[in-house]
Formats: C-alpha cells, structure tokens, sequence
C-alpha cells in the first residue's frame, strides 16, 4: 500500500487518503482519512475504531499519507 499512488502532505489530506505510522523500528500501521483530523483504522485490542492524527501518539509517529486514483 505505501508503494501504491500519490505522496500527500499532512496539511493536504482528504478523505480516502491512507494515512501511514511507524509504530515502532520496522513496523507501520495504516488507516483511511476521514477529514477534520480523524482516521479509521483497526486495533488488535480494540476492533476498528476511529482516532485522531492530532493525537500526540498518532502525531509523533506519522509517517507518510498516500492518495490512490
């Protein structure tokens, strides 16, 4: 997925861009962009739920968003 479309910068997000962060040295958790700073992504604890980029664990690990046409 991280291969796949165009680079969006943070400040230019839109609903349906998938949101990448790395959550630790190699590994990367993913979810889609739903505008006004949330995303929904999927939590082996929690099921799917929907957070904040804004949210400082999500924002101190953002790592890149992607935009597929």
């Amino acid at each position: 997925q991280i291969e796949t479309g165009l680079n969006v910068r943070k400040r230019n997000l839109k609903v349906g861009d998938i949101v990448f962060f790395k959550t630790s040295r190699t590994q990367l958790h993913n979810g889609v962009y739903l505008g006004e700073g949330k995303f929904m992504h999927s939590s082996s604890s929690q099921g799917v739920m929907i957070s904040s980029i804004t949210d400082d664990y999500w924002k101190n690990r953002f790592h890149k968003a992607k935009r597929v046409i």
